[in-house]
């Protein structure tokens, strides 16, 4: 008979093994953290020893055609392998290609003839079709090799490079139209209205001053205007489209410039500057003064006073000296080789009416323009579309 000693127990000794002094073992607790893992990846708890071998095997285990499961690729090289382009597939034979095909797809002697006189180029088919007994009566195909390798071409020039799209709004391709308000400071009021033109407008121009504009118009007239007033002064009637017109810029000068098909005519409006200012523009242009007689003389310039001393014209009114011009024509191909420019004096009525001096040209005058000081005038005169 055994009886419990409770003072002989190990616990109760002294000196006997103590709860802190417990530490487990460190491959215990490494089978426990795999145990923990498992439990929060939700799956079952199995034998750690076992599962590890498991994990080992499957390591030394691999497929052999399996290349793209174990291949370490980057990102570049990932995203082009799945987003590959597969090799077209070959067509596959039909009925045509058959050993034994149907009867209406054999060729008669007469169409067999025509297929021999064909060219290799228009032929369809590099053959015809054949009846045969047996898959095995049937000989070797002769073009093969040429049929592969047209194969091989197929696959080697097949673009398989993906191109991104765009899908473009076309409305989104035009620029945003600015606010009129950050367009500020421009006209928004009509300060004058220069009436009378019934045609085109080619050309404007000021006179130093700025008192007076002239204008170049489709309808054969060059008209001047008042700034200020708006007022029609005078009007001329070229007989032709004028192409531009020209003030001179020098203030000792009152010369209005028109190029007029073949001609530039000068004139001194002188209803727009002192009378001294508009004799010297006629000594300037080298030309005799003519009087109210029809006279030249060396008196004052009296060209255009009356129209100008009436106060200004209106559009229904005619003045009695605005349809004096008289137009003058190129110059000849045999003079042309000469000289380029040819200088007429204006008539007695011209004179009169301010037409003082005319320049005949060897082709039409298309643009006009004058040197900073006035002493010195540009013309372009395109003879052909290539040459000027």
């Amino acid at each position: 008979q055994v009886s419990f000693d409770p003072l002989n127990h190990p616990l109760a000794r002294p000196h006997g093994p103590s709860k802190k002094k417990f530490v487990p073992a460190l491959y215990e607790m490494k089978i426990v953290a795999k145990m923990v893992k498992r439990l929060m990846q939700g799956k079952p708890i199995t034998d750690p020893e076992r599962e590890t071998e498991e994990e080992k095997q499957a390591q030394n285990m691999y497929l052999l055609w399996d290349d793209a499961g174990h291949v370490q690729m980057d990102n570049k090289t990932k995203f082009k392998y799945y987003n590959r382009i597969e090799k077209p597939n070959p067509a596959p034979p039909g009925t045509y290609e058959s050993y034994r095909p149907p009867a209406e797809y054999l060729p008669s002697e007469k169409a067999k003839a025509k297929y021999q006189r064909l060219r290799n180029i228009d032929k369809k088919e590099h053959f015809l079709p054949e009846q045969f007994e047996s898959l095995r009566h049937v000989p070797f195909y002769k073009r093969t090799i040429q049929d592969r390798y047209q194969r091989c071409l197929d696959l080697s020039l097949f673009p398989r490079r993906q191109r991104t799209r765009l899908v473009v709004d076309p409305s989104k391709l035009l620029p945003d139209l600015p606010d009129p308000k950050d367009l500020r400071p421009f006209p928004e009021r009509l300060s004058f209205l220069y009436k009378g033109h019934t045609a085109c407008v080619r050309s404007i121009s000021l006179n130093p001053t700025g008192e007076y504009l002239a204008t170049a118009c489709d309808d054969h007239l060059v008209r001047v205007y008042e700034v200020l007033t708006g007022r029609l002064m005078k009007r001329y009637d070229l007989g032709a489209p004028i192409q531009q017109v020209e003030f001179s810029p020098s203030p000792t000068h009152n010369i209005l410039a028109a190029a007029v098909e073949y001609t530039i005519v000068l004139i001194v409006p002188t209803f727009a500057a002192h009378d001294a200012i508009n004799e010297h523009s006629v000594r300037f242009l080298r030309a005799s003064v003519v009087n109210a007689d029809g006279v030249a003389t060396d008196a004052k310039a009296t060209a255009g006073l009356a129209s100008a001393r009436a106060g200004g014209i209106t559009q229904t009114t005619i003045d009695t000296d605005e349809t004096v011009h008289q137009p003058v024509g190129d110059l000849h191909d045999t003079e042309e080789k000469e000289k380029r420019a040819d200088y007429v004096d204006g008539t007695p009525q011209e004179r009169q009416a301010g037409i003082i001096v005319k320049v005949k040209m060897h082709a039409k005058v298309k643009r006009i323009t004058f040197h900073a000081k006035g002493d010195y005038m540009c013309a372009l005169c395109p003879k052909r579309s290539e040459e000027h």
